[in-house]
């Protein structure tokens, strides 16, 4: 049983570093770690434009709304506390830091989906109808442009921690509600094993009334 426990709070603490990495892999490898991009290819070559979790392209300017800046912090500090919640074995820190990783996660679409910086970015790559649902996936001629694999790592690290917390949360009320029904079903046992001594009681004395009764 503790191996199971620690194992389910090994996911969670997972989780959390894996939260941690789809920030900071950006850094190492603008191609992996970003969140959003945008990519084509003419006659002089490749070119990429790469978003992070803060809003930022390979060059480090803000390409998004500066709202998106806190998308990262969130990340960042959802994944610390479960990181914390799963050494603790706080499974209510747990899934909150759950819920804050995705608060970041539905920002950060809700910002690519109503972003003019983007839109206007798209204008000028003669983007124009790039807009809506559209602008997390699609390819047009030499573009191609979605969400990226830091923004999936994400995903994935906020929904693993959610999953694994409520598990263990319905597992421990059901282990609860479990033990105080049994709790009350040896109570009652135990009244009617009380019971049982007391009748017993009765008939033995209400026999050597009799006895004596009978012995006069």
């Amino acid at each position: 049983m503790k191996r199971k426990y620690y194992s389910k709070n090994g996911l969670i603490i997972l989780g959390g570093l894996l939260g941690i990495f789809s920030v900071f892999l950006y850094y190492i490898s603008p191609l992996l770690g970003s969140w959003w991009y945008l990519s084509w290819e003419i006659f002089r070559g490749k070119y990429d434009i790469y978003i992070n979790a803060f809003g930022c392209n390979n060059e480090e300017k803000q390409i998004l709304d500066k709202k998106a800046f806190y998308v990262g912090v969130l990340v960042l500090i959802g994944s610390v506390l479960a990181i914390i919640g799963g050494m603790r074995r706080l499974l209510s820190l747990s899934f909150v830091s759950s819920l804050i990783i995705l608060i970041g996660i539905f920002l950060f679409l809700n910002i690519i989906y109503h972003s003019n910086e983007l839109n206007n970015l798209c204008r000028e790559y003669d983007l124009q109808k790039i807009r809506g649902s559209k602008i997390f996936f699609g390819e047009r001629e030499e573009f191609s442009w979605g969400l990226g694999i830091g923004f999936f790592i994400a995903l994935t690290a906020g929904f693993l921690i959610l999953i694994v917390s409520i598990v263990n949360i319905v597992k421990n009320l059901f282990k609860k509600h479990r033990e105080t029904l049994y709790e009350k079903i040896k109570m009652i046992y135990h009244q009617s094993e009380e019971s049982k001594k007391s009748n017993l009681q009765r008939l033995e004395s209400g026999k050597l009334e009799i006895n004596k009764v009978v012995g006069s």
